[in-house]
This record gives C-alpha cells, structure tokens and sequence, in this order.
C-alpha cells in the first residue's frame, strides 16, 4: 500500500508507512479511521473549519492514554531534526514494589517515562531545535502525574520546582539529610538540593 501523505501542523508534507500506522493503531484502545472507513464521514464532522475537514487519519481516543500517545506521534513527526528520538518506556515492575520512602528515588508509582532526546548536528539549526524542545517539553506536561525522572531534567531552568518533582515526597527527607551532613552545601554539582541552615 502506498504511503499515506499528510501535512503536518506546521503546513509541512510528510509520509507515513503503512507499518507506521499499523503500530499506531495497535497502541490505541481506541479506533483509528482513515478516509473510506465506514465512521468516517460522521467521525470527521466534530472537526471545526480552521483544521482540515477531511483528514488523512482520525484517532477516536477512549482515554489520556490513547491522547498522549497520539501526542508523542504527532510531536514526533514534527521535529526539526530526523536525529532526535521521542522515547517512551515503560517501568512499574521492580521499580514500583519498592516502597516510595525505602530510597531516594521518587515517583516509583509511574507506568511510563518520556524522554525527548533532542539531536543535531548543524549548530545553525539549534534555537530552532531547542525552541521545539521546550515546546514539546510543555505540550507534554499536561498528561503527566507531577513527576519527573533526574536525569531527564536538562538544564534544570525550571530551578527547584523539578528537584521536588524528581524527588517527590522524599525531597524534605534528603533536605534533612543535606541539613545534618553537608549544611555547608560542599557537595553541590549536577541537581543539587540546598541546605536550609543558613551559613555561619
């Protein structure tokens, strides 16, 4: 079958394989329709006038799950450079039998992590790879459960907010340790939790 064109939201061309869509409908609980199906033509009327009116594919979402995968794809087929993955994976298992407070490390009750490994090679490309970065970055945000894993939180520019993010209900617990052991904040490279012992 022959690759199904489609714009992207940028006004962009793009080609998406049959095995493309084959493995996207396969992660969706819900249905996907393409033009010809037989739901198709009442599918595509909750589609206002401003967005194509007959689009080349239409996902009937049943849940934020089908929603964010449906977002990784379309964030995916969007970016500026063909370097840079969008990686789900999934965790729970060992992860989540641990109990949230046994470790540092926090959020232990998340399903699924999405890393957006932004990558480029021409350094004239990049304001415009770390502008989509950021973009995407927030547009991915809203299915989130209020965690983040640390090694996935860039330059930190969001300062303090994604330490407590990070680390979750363990984050008063490690300030007190930084409190007994390092209240000087001797140890403070890469993520660093501050003290809140003001110095001598």
């Amino acid at each position: 079958m022959a690759d199904l064109r489609v714009t992207t939201p940028t006004g962009a061309e793009a080609a998406l394989g049959e095995s493309v869509i084959e493995e996207f409908a396969s992660k969706l609980r819900g249905e996907l329709l393409r033009p010809g199906d037989p739901d198709y033509e009442k599918a595509r009327l909750v589609w206002n006038d401003l967005i194509d009116k007959r689009p080349a594919l239409i996902a009937r979402c049943t849940g934020v799950g089908d929603e964010a995968i449906g977002a990784v794809v379309a964030n995916a087929e969007n970016r500026p450079s063909p370097l840079t993955p969008l990686i789900v994976r999934h965790l729970g298992g060992a992860i989540s039998r641990v109990p949230e407070d046994a470790t540092a490390y926090g959020n232990r009750d998340a399903q699924f992590n999405l890393s957006i490994d932004s990558t480029w090679e021409d350094p004239i490309q990049s304001e415009r790879n770390i502008a989509w970065t950021r973009e995407v970055w927030t547009k991915m945000r809203q299915f989130k459960d209020g965690g983040i894993y640390l090694n996935f939180a860039g330059f930190l520019e969001e300062g303090e907010k994604l330490l407590h993010e990070a680390h979750g209900e363990n984050y008063e617990r490690l300030v007190a340790l930084k409190n007994k052991y390092d209240p000087t904040n001797h140890f403070r490279l890469n993520h660093n939790i501050k003290p809140t012992i003001p110095e001598a």
